[in-house]
C-alpha cells in the first residue's frame, strides 16, 4: 500500500468526520471499498510472487519493492496490511455511528 493510498483512504475518513450527517454512511463505505481494493491488490502481488519460482519474492508496498520471504519484509507487508485494517475499522466504526444517530432521531421524531 503506497503513501498515496494511505492518504488517500484517511482523508476519506477525515471528510467523513467533516461531512454533513447524511453523508457519513455514504463516505465510510467508500472508504471500506478503498481499503478492501487496496488490500486485495496486495494479496494479488503476494499470491502472485508466492507463485514465482525465482527465490525472490518481492511485492511492492508503499512505493518500495519488499523481498516478502525475509523476515523485515514479512514485517512490511504485516504493518501495511494492519494499517488497512486500521483504516477499515474506522470507517466501519463512522457508518456504525451514523446508523445509531438515524435510529436515536427517527426515535425522537417518532418516525421510526
Amino acid at each position: 500500500m503506497g503513501a498515496e493510498d494511505r492518504t488517500t483512504a484517511a482523508k476519506m475518513i477525515t471528510n467523513t468526520a467533516n461531512a454533513g450527517i447524511n453523508n457519513i454512511a455514504k463516505l465510510g463505505v467508500d472508504a471500506i471499498a478503498c481499503v478492501s481494493i487496496q488490500r486485495e491488490n496486495i494479496m494479488s502481488e503476494v499470491r502472485s510472487a508466492a507463485a514465482d519460482s525465482s527465490s525472490a519474492k518481492t511485492i511492492s508496498i508503499a512505493g518500495a519493492c519488499v523481498d516478502i520471504s525475509t523476515g523485515a519484509g514479512a514485517l512490511v507487508l504485516d504493518d501495511a496490511l494492519q494499517e488497512l485494517s486500521t483504516l477499515e475499522q474506522a470507517a466501519a466504526q463512522l457508518v456504525a455511528a451514523e446508523n445509531k444517530a438515524q435510529k436515536q432521531v427517527h426515535s425522537v421524531t417518532g418516525q421510526g
